[in-house]
């Protein structure tokens, strides 16, 4: 999602983060632009994403998949560990 806001960011030939909170009419903290921008931050709720998208007039529909999947992965890490299944779902037939 991150990288995908950078890319807008670029698109709107990279305003300076001022002019984005001016353009998002003070919805976003400088810091939270610059967290969605350059720290990799997800925020937690959709309406920041939303207006960040909107200042840099992209269309918040098609980042929206990209923040629910984000938002997935940061609110429920998945242990490292991986289980004989994930790493190898050949049956072992197929190894003659």
């Amino acid at each position: 999602m991150n990288a995908a806001l950078r890319g807008l960011r670029l698109s709107a030939a990279s305003p300076p983060y001022s002019r984005i909170r001016d353009r998002a009419h003070n919805a976003l903290s400088l810091d939270e632009i610059r967290g969605m921008l350059e720290g990799g931050h997800v925020p937690d709720h959709w309406s920041s994403v939303r207006h960040l998208v909107s200042a840099l007039n992209g269309q918040p529909e098609t980042i929206r998949p990209l923040w629910d999947i984000a938002r997935h992965s940061t609110a429920a890490p998945r242990s490292l560990a991986l289980t004989a299944t994930e790493i190898c779902s050949l049956p072992a037939g197929a190894f003659g």
